[in-house]
């Protein structure tokens, strides 16, 4: 034994601090990235050197060889990686169905002067103002201006409802189409991932971008992960589509929560929007017409139908004035008798209808109806929100507690900076102390 192996003490205590410091280094450059989890060098004692001995048996004395880093791992737990992304489901299922809600608040516009409970009130007045001045051609003209008014508001939000149900289809594609990409790019990082550990490699940075393709996937839906030997088997609502370096596309899935799960819902709650607002238009033609053409106009006609509907391109059904009525608004029915210019007797008799209980199985009026369904809208919207501040608050709780374990402590890097600095030094500083000792042995 000679100085030279003090040396080579000294140059792993050079080059394990190093990689301390490089690893620190590490840390701190991406205590922002996303999905990053902390890195620490693992540092060992060399296998000691056995020194035979006249007095001792071989190897009874051993002397330290000094230190070297072992290997460099992430600080990483799938317990609570478990925990975030079924937390981060819900919050993304509530988070999709409050934006959604916002977007069927902006379609119905209530209250309003634009709005459609609007649109009926002036309708059925303009009846109420025709009843009390049946001869009046002005008033017939409003009556007919009017009611055109309230068959465009009826199929303007039909529309509107259609246009909102069409973006949260193709919301559900694009959903999918995203779930298929990232199960792929899952595969492909957990390919590489094997072949690296099989040449006894720590693959750190491939671990974090698969887990953080993870976690994106939980946006979508519910997510189970099965770590096997570092092989992933991934699961989505129920169906497997990742087994390790393989992964399934999927165009259909029935999720628990998440953003998909969201949309799903709404899909089927804007369809029953669409249902409860064609029933109040059908409902409204319907009665409208039943007592109109039991009237008589000024021309003495009768049996004119007042609303005619039809259907669009969706098959939402429009409503619209009849055209007789508007090349020529004497034929509206105001009088139940033929020959009484003066009687508006049958257009009181529409005014009224706006109060009576035609809708919801006879227990509702049209401004009843219409009012419970805003409210309902409005209650569900309410509680979608604050059920996503609640679950923002739960999901912020448990990544807290992700990161207080996985995350980048910047005080804690400056500290181990400082630590591993020192070490350096005075690592430096023993090999320095050597080549004293070798100069002046040389001397000698």
């Amino acid at each position: 034994m000679n100085t030279f192996f003090g040396l080579e003490i000294g140059k792993r205590a050079l080059q394990t601090n190093q990689l301390s410091l490089d690893v620190t280094g590490q840390n701190i450059s991406n205590a922002n990235t996303p999905g990053y989890s902390r890195q620490v060098a693992n540092d060992v004692a060399t296998d000691p050197y056995a020194v035979p001995s006249a007095f001792a048996p071989v190897g009874a004395l051993q002397i330290g060889t000094g230190v070297t880093a072992e290997s460099i791992t992430r600080i990483h737990t799938d317990y609570l990686d478990s925990q975030y992304r079924s937390s981060n489901a819900v919050m993304n299922y509530w988070q999709q169905r409050d934006s959604l809600f916002s977007s069927v608040q902006g379609v119905l516009n209530e209250p309003s002067a634009n709005g459609l409970q609007n649109s009926m009130d002036q309708f059925f007045n303009s009846l109420q103002e025709l009843s009390k001045q049946p001869t009046d051609a002005s008033v017939r003209s409003v009556v007919v201006e009017q009611a055109q008014t309230m068959g465009v508001q009826f199929g303007q939000l039909m529309n509107q409802f259609e246009t909102v149900g069409s973006n949260i289809g193709e919301q559900t594609t694009g959903a999918f189409s995203e779930i298929n990409s990232i199960t792929s790019q899952i595969a492909g990082l957990d390919g590489q991932i094997a072949n690296a550990q099989n040449t006894n490699m720590q693959p750190n940075d491939l671990l974090d971008k698969r887990d953080l393709l993870v976690d994106q996937l939980s946006n979508i839906a519910d997510v189970q992960v099965n770590n096997t030997g570092g092989t992933y088997t991934v699961t989505l609502a129920g169906q497997a589509v990742v087994n390790g370096n393989a992964s399934t596309n999927i165009t259909s899935a029935t999720p628990q929560t998440g953003s998909l799960k969201a949309l799903q819902d709404m899909n089927v709650y804007v369809g029953q929007m669409e249902q409860n607002l064609n029933g109040l238009m059908t409902t409204v033609s319907t009665q409208v017409n039943t007592v109109h053409q039991k009237g008589y106009g000024l021309d003495g006609s009768t049996g004119n139908t007042f609303f005619t509907t039809g259907a669009d391109s969706a098959g939402n059904v429009t409503l619209s004035v009849d055209p007789l009525l508007i090349s020529n608004p004497t034929k509206i029915a105001a009088a139940t008798s033929q020959g009484q210019a003066g009687d508006g007797s049958n257009a009181l008799a529409m005014a009224t209808l706006q109060h009576q209980t035609t809708m919801d199985s006879n227990s509702a009026t049209f401004d009843q109806h219409y009012s419970a369904m805003i409210a309902s809208i409005g209650v569900d919207a309410s509680g979608a929100h604050s059920e996503l501040q609640t679950q923002q608050a739960l999901t912020n709780q448990v990544n807290d507690a992700r990161q207080s374990v996985s995350g980048v402590n910047l005080d804690e890097e400056a500290s181990n900076m400082i630590k591993f600095q020192q070490s350096y030094a005075a690592a430096a500083r023993f090999v320095t102390t050597l080549q004293t000792v070798m100069d002046t042995l040389l001397k000698m």
